[in-house]
C-alpha cells in the first residue's frame, strides 16, 4: 500500500519579529547541490534515497523521468544539533532533514533554515511504472526545489507580496473557506461523568419547574358535542365523563364535576330577518376564586387543519382587502369554494376551505347565579373578544374593496348572513375580526384549542355559573368533538404537563447513564481508558526508530 502523509510545519523562533519576517527561502539550486548522507534502508539497501552525486540530475533524459512530489519549508531555530534520522519504509516516503545554511540569505536572529523533503519513490505512483529505483543504471528523477514567484531584492528580502485580488473575487475568510479552528474534547471518565451530571441536573430541574407550573393552572373543560341531540328541554345532570377539572380546593360546596345542561330552540332576529337557532345552556361550578388572566377557549378534536389541500385553500390578496378578479380566483387554490354555488357567478368572500369551515358557535359571557352575600340574583363576568389574536396578524388582513353585489359569503356562513351580504348585513371587517384571524392560524395537530375571549382584570368568583352556546358547528359528521375551557394561565401558558414530563424523562436517562459511568469508571475499576502508555511504540521493547516515527 502506498503511504500518503501530510507534512506539518511547526514554527519556532527566538523572538516574535523573527517569525514574522520569515518567508519561503530563495532557492534556485538543484538537489545535486544539497549535502546528502547515505540512506539507511530497512533491509540495508538504498531505496529512493537522495544520493551524492544524483544520477540524471540535469541530464539529457530529464524529460523522461517520472515526476516526484517535493515540499520545502523553513523555520527559525536556535538549535543546530543534527536532526534524528528516521527509518524509511520500503517503497514509501523518505524524510530527509538537512540544514542548508549556504542556500539562504542570513537574517537577524534567523541564522538557520531547516529543510524538509518528502517525496514518493514507489513505482505504483510513478509516471513510469517500469522504473526500477533499485537499479543503479536507471535514471533518477529530477527534483528541483523552487522558490515562490519573485526574486530576492538587493537587500536580500525574498518575501512575496500577494497580488491584489480581483474586484469581483469574494473574500476568502476562515468562515467562508470552512477552515476555522476546531477542537475535540478528550473523552476521559471524569469529563463524561461531569457532562452527564450537569445535563441531568439541568433537565431534571427544568422539568420539575415546568411540571410545577402546569399544576398551578386551574381549569375546567366541558364537552358539549351531543348537546343538540342528547340534552333534554330542561336542566338535568350531564354525564360525568364530559367534565374535566383541575382545582386545588376539594372541600368546596361547589363540586366542579357536577354540571347540568339543556337545549333550547329559539327564534332570533338576524339583521332584517328571523331565524330558528338551537342553544345549549350549561351550568357548571367553580370551587375557588380564580385570579386573572382568565381565558375562554374552544377545543376541537379530530379536526385536521394540517391537510395539504386545506392549508393552501385561501387567497392572501383577497384577505388583504384587494378586489381580486374572477380569473385570478379561478386560478388560485380557493377551488372548490371560489364562486357562488347557486350559479350567480359571484365571487365567494373570503374564498377557500379554511374560511368556509370557520368555527361559528357563539358563547355568552359566564353568568354567576345566586351571587353569595349579595342581593343580586345574577352577576355577569364580562369577557372581551379583543386581544385574543397576535398583534402581527392584523397586518395580513384588510377591509375589502369589493362591491357588495360582486361577492357572496361562503356556504357555511349562511346562518350568519341569511340571503347573502347586504347594506344591513355587510361583509365582515377581517382586520378587526380576531376570532377569524385565530381560526386562520392553522393547527398542526387534530386536537387543538383556540382562544375565544378573555378577562385580564377581574377575579372569577367561587360559585355556580351558566354559559349559553349557540350550537351551529356540527362535528358529528366527521366523528369530531367540541368543548369549551375556562382556565387561568401560568408563565408557560395554559395547562400542559407534557413538556415537563419530556424534560424529566431526558433528565432521568442522563442520571442513569451518569450512575452507570461512575460505577464503570471508579468502582468496578477496569483498565485505564485512553492511557497512552499502552501504545505499542511506548512500550520499553519498542525500537527507537519506530518510536520516533
Amino acid at each position: 500500500m502506498v503511504g500518503v502523509f501530510w507534512l506539518v510545519f511547526v514554527l519556532f523562533a527566538d523572538v516574535l519579529p523573527c517569525c514574522r519576517q520569515l518567508r519561503q527561502p530563495s532557492l534556485t539550486a538543484s538537489l545535486a547541490d544539497l549535502p546528502h548522507s547515505p540512506p539507511v534502508g530497512g533491509d540495508g539497501r538504498t531505496k529512493g534515497a537522495l544520493r551524492s552525486p544524483c544520477p540524471g540530475f540535469g541530464g539529457a533524459n530529464e524529460q523522461e523521468a517520472p515526476s516526484i512530489t517535493l515540499t520545502l519549508a523553513g523555520f527559525c531555530s536556535r538549535d543546530r544539533a543534527a536532526p534524528r534520522r528516521l527509518q524509511p519504509e520500503e517503497n514509501h516516503v523518505l524524510l530527509a532533514k538537512k540544514y542548508t545554511d549556504h542556500l539562504t540569505t542570513p537574517r537577524p536572529k534567523a541564522p538557520c533554515l531547516e529543510t524538509l523533503l518528502f517525496f514518493y519513490n514507489s513505482p505504483l505512483t510513478s509516471r513510469d511504472p517500469g522504473t526500477d529505483y533499485d537499479n543503479d543504471d536507471q535514471k533518477w528523477p529530477t527534483m528541483v526545489p523552487r522558490r515562490r514567484r519573485g526574486a530576492a531584492n538587493d537587500a536580500g528580502d525574498d518575501s512575496v507580496s500577494k497580488p491584489d485580488a480581483p474586484k469581483n473575487q469574494r473574500p476568502n475568510s476562515s468562515w467562508r473557506g470552512r477552515s476555522m479552528r476546531g477542537g475535540q474534547c478528550g473523552k476521559k471518565p471524569k469529563l463524561i461523568v461531569t457532562i452527564f451530571s450537569i445535563l441531568a441536573a439541568i433537565y431534571l430541574g427544568f422539568g420539575a419547574y415546568l411540571t410545577y407550573l402546569a399544576h398551578t393552572v386551574r381549569d375546567i373543560r366541558i364537552d358539549y358535542t351531543n348537546c343538540k341531540h342528547d340534552a333534554p328541554n330542561k336542566f338535568s345532570p350531564m354525564p360525568p365523563d364530559y367534565i374535566t377539572a383541575h382545582f386545588s380546593k376539594t372541600d368546596s360546596n361547589y363540586n366542579p364535576y357536577e354540571a347540568e345542561w339543556m337545549k333550547e330552540n329559539r327564534t332570533v332576529p338576524v339583521k332584517g330577518y328571523t331565524d330558528d337557532r338551537t342553544y345549549c345552556r350549561i351550568k357548571f361550578n367553580i370551587p375557588e376564586e380564580l385570579n386573572p388572566t382568565i381565558s375562554f377557549f374552544y377545543n376541537l378534536e379530530n379536526f385536521y387543519q394540517n391537510h395539504r389541500r386545506y392549508v393552501n385553500s385561501f387567497n392572501a390578496k383577497q384577505l388583504l382587502g384587494d378586489a381580486v378578479d374572477g380569473r385570478t380566483i379561478n386560478d388560485s387554490t380557493c377551488d372548490p369554494i371560489a364562486y357562488d354555488p347557486e350559479g350567480s357567478g359571484k365571487i365567494v368572500y373570503p374564498c377557500g376551505l379554511v374560511a368556509n369551515s370557520f368555527f361559528n358557535d357563539t358563547f355568552s359571557n359566564p353568568v354567576l347565579l345566586s351571587v353569595p352575600g349579595s342581593n343580586a340574583a345574577n352577576e355577569t363576568y364580562k369577557m372581551s373578544t379583543k386581544g385574543i389574536a397576535w398583534s402581527g396578524m392584523k397586518d395580513l388582513y384588510g377591509d375589502t374593496k369589493y362591491d357588495i353585489n360582486q361577492i357572496v359569503p361562503p356556504p357555511n356562513w349562511e346562518p350568519r348572513y341569511r340571503g347573502g351580504y347586504s347594506e344591513k348585513n355587510p361583509p365582515p371587517n377581517l382586520k378587526e375580526d380576531e376570532a377569524f384571524q385565530n381560526w386562520m392560524m392553522l393547527a398542526a395537530a387534530p386536537n387543538f384549542f383556540k382562544l375565544y375571549q378573555r378577562n385580564d382584570n377581574d377575579t372569577l368568583k367561587e360559585g355556580q355559573y351558566q354559559v349559553d352556546i349557540e350550537d351551529n358547528f356540527d362535528t358529528t359528521k366527521y366523528n369530531g368533538r367540541k368543548a369549551f375551557v375556562i382556565t387561568t394561565l401560568s408563565t408557560m401558558g395554559s395547562r400542559n404537563i407534557w413538556p415537563g414530563i419530556i424534560f424529566l424523562i431526558v433528565g432521568g436517562i442522563c442520571l442513569i447513564l451518569d450512575i452507570w459511568f461512575i460505577l464503570s469508571f471508579f468502582l468496578w475499576k477496569p483498565r485505564k481508558l485512553g492511557d497512552p502508555s499502552y501504545l505499542s511504540w511506548n512500550q520499553p521493547s519498542a525500537p527507537q526508530g519506530h518510536a520516533a516515527s
